[in-house]
């Protein structure tokens, strides 16, 4: 057993398959080791209904997507580093919502890459978190 913890699970499904994912995390006691990241508001009651302290991360493909998971049981609420605005993590940490930031840009092929600038605009508007391929460079980028 790993001693790695939390385990983000990034699920590209919805529906009723999050219900048997979140029952067998439940069933094996992991659910405070894990946060399952769904791409769907309405996934977050069907996730909360098989494991009620399993923690959820809005995975939205869209901006659009937004104010329904806002108004959702989600723990956190993840945004491209493009959606970031003051305004949008105010609104996350109103809602009682963690606010964690996807660094890069998919359509660019750079998921996970940002430059320390971002970085230190994303703490000082108070985004709770990061997603970035590099933490050891992260940790000493914000550590400065």
């Amino acid at each position: 057993r790993s001693e790695v913890r939390p385990l983000l699970l990034h699920c590209k499904f919805t529906g009723e398959r999050l219900a048997d994912l979140a029952s067998r995390i439940r069933a094996r006691g992991e659910a405070e080791n894990c946060v399952l990241g769904v791409p769907d508001a309405a996934d977050v009651d069907i996730v909360r209904a098989a494991c009620p302290g399993l923690r959820v991360l809005a995975f939205m493909p869209e901006l659009n997507r937004l104010d329904g998971f806002l108004r959702s049981r989600a723990s956190f609420i993840r945004l491209w580093e493009e959606w970031v605005t003051a305004e949008r993590v105010r609104a996350a940490h109103d809602a009682g919502k963690a606010l964690w930031v996807m660094a890069g840009r998919p359509e660019e092929g750079s998921v996970g890459c940002t430059t320390a600038g971002a970085l230190r605009s994303w703490r000082d508007m108070g985004a709770d978190g990061v997603l970035v391929n590099d933490v050891a460079w992260a940790l000493e980028v914000l550590s400065e």
